[in-house]
């Protein structure tokens, strides 16, 4: 009975998904490869509740302080806390690859790797120009912010609507609930999505013992 209940909590079923992960990957790596659309389905589950969550949780709680003179010290501390374990994470990240020096030992030669594998990542990275980063998080339009799925100009949306539903007062009250019955709806499904987390944590792993399984097959074979 105890171990039921303790299989039940799900960060034991992500762990024993992981586990799994790993053991399968190691094994049977093309079995694992095959299976990575699990993963990667998952992660496509949670990125669209994402934006719509962001908004609906920034207006409800715009919105339920009284004083909005409070909301800007709020933000400050939330992005302080943020930046705060945004270091830790780089620190802890930094510290294990110091310790476990992935790719030590298996001498590749950089220049003989496939440039175009790292380029559509590369591309992706924001410009270091403080103009260019405000003019990003500007959005271009309301519904475009929300089909983009980027966080931070529906949090430009959500901030300018939460303050303007406090300005409204009761003519705005019809539509800040149907926001937060729309946030109740959504945490709701949040939940459904969570019950398929273990096979989401399951996947990856195995794609990316294959990975590595391929890469040391390059490696010998040179």
């Amino acid at each position: 009975m105890k171990i039921k209940s303790i299989l039940g909590h799900l960060y034991v079923q992500v762990l024993i998904g992981v586990g799994l992960g790993i053991l399968v990957g190691a094994l049977w790596p093309d079995l694992g490869s095959s299976l990575k659309p699990l993963g990667d389905g998952f992660v496509k589950l949670v990125k669209f509740m994402i934006a719509p969550i962001v908004f609906c949780t920034i207006v409800s709680g715009i919105t339920s302080l009284t004083d909005t003179k409070k909301v800007g010290p709020t933000l400050l501390r939330s992005l302080g806390l943020f930046y705060a374990l945004t270091a830790v994470a780089l620190a802890i990240g930094l510290g294990a690859v110091m310790l476990f020096q992935p790719g030590a030992g298996m001498h590749i030669n950089p220049a003989h790797l496939d440039t175009s594998v790292a380029s559509k990542y590369t591309s992706q990275l924001p410009s270091g120009n403080p103009v260019d980063f405000v003019m990003s998080i500007i959005p271009s339009s309301f519904v475009g912010a929300f089909a983009d799925g980027e966080v931070l100009p529906v949090l430009v949306i959500a901030l300018l609507c939460g303050f303007a539903f406090s300005r409204l007062g009761a003519p705005g009250q019809l539509a800040l609930n149907v926001v937060n019955s729309f946030n109740k709806l959504l945490f709701v499904v949040f939940g459904f999505l969570m019950k398929v987390a273990p096979i989401g944590a399951f996947g990856p792993w195995r794609s990316r013992s294959a990975s590595t399984e391929l890469i040391r097959s390059a490696t010998s074979a040179c």
